[in-house]
Order: structure tokens, then sequence, then C-alpha cells
């Protein structure tokens, strides 16, 4: 009996942390959304007289930073959520994923800069946002679906 309840408590804390991992993760991508449609609003036309603006150029800054950092946050613990569940699918790829098509976002923000924010450019802004917000609700499905 105590060896079954050893294994009991043990699996119960296993639960319990892959709970807590869950909600790190899901509340890092909800970030990373959040960030992102800032950084859609930030680079619309709505907000061409501000462009020049001190504040504008912080608040696309601190957007950029917030994603980065929580990027960052992200795949630390997805790595201990993964190592957990001994997943052997594509959730690291996933994130990798993630990771590059936020990269494609910085270059698009960068060239839309250089280009004064011609509606091409800015096309591409729009649709590498929509690909990161693809890959990020993909993410929280197979985190919320997992168990």
């Amino acid at each position: 009996y105590p060896f079954s309840l050893k294994d009991n408590q043990h699996q119960y804390s296993i639960e319990n942390r892959l709970d807590v991992s869950r909600q790190i993760l899901t509340s890092e991508l909800s970030t990373i959304n959040a960030s992102t449609a800032h950084i859609i609003i930030l680079t619309s036309d709505i907000n061409n007289n501000h462009r020049r603006n001190i504040d504008y150029n912080h608040s696309l800054s601190t957007a950029i930073t917030t994603i980065t950092n929580t990027l960052n946050e992200f795949s630390k613990e997805i790595n201990i959520y993964i190592n957990i569940i001994n997943d052997k699918t594509n959730l690291i790829d996933q994130t990798r994923r993630l990771c590059i098509t936020f990269n494609d976002l910085l270059i698009c923000i960068k060239t839309l800069l250089e280009n004064h924010y011609d509606s091409t450019t800015r096309q591409n802004v729009l649709l590498t946002a929509s690909r990161l917000g693809e890959i990020n609700q993909d993410l929280i499905r197979r985190l919320t679906n997992d168990f």
C-alpha cells in the first residue's frame, strides 16, 4: 500500500506541474497575441500622424520587446512541458515555427519602416502577423486539448 500511495502522490504532483505549465504557456501565448495585435494597430494607417512621435516608437518597441521576452520564457517552459509529457510530436517544431514567424514579422516591420509604410509592405506585415496568430492558436489548442 505505501508504494501505491507514493505512486499516486507522484502522479498527482506531475499532473499539478502539467496544469501549472499549461497555464503559463497559454498565458504567454495570449500575451504574444495581444502584442501582435498592438503591432498591427500601430502600423496601420490610423497611426499615420503619430509615426514621428516618440511615444509611438516607444509603443512599437515595447510590443516587440514583450514578444521577444515572452517567446524566451515560452521556450523554456515548453521544454519542461515536453519533458514531463515525454512529447514526441511536433510541439517543439510548432514552437520553432512560432519563433521563425516572429522573426519574419520583425523583418516585415523593418521593411515597412524603411519603405515609409507603403501598402504592399503593410500587406506583408498583416499576412505574417496572421500566420503568427494561426501558429499561436494551434499551440493553444494543442495545450488545452492534450488532456
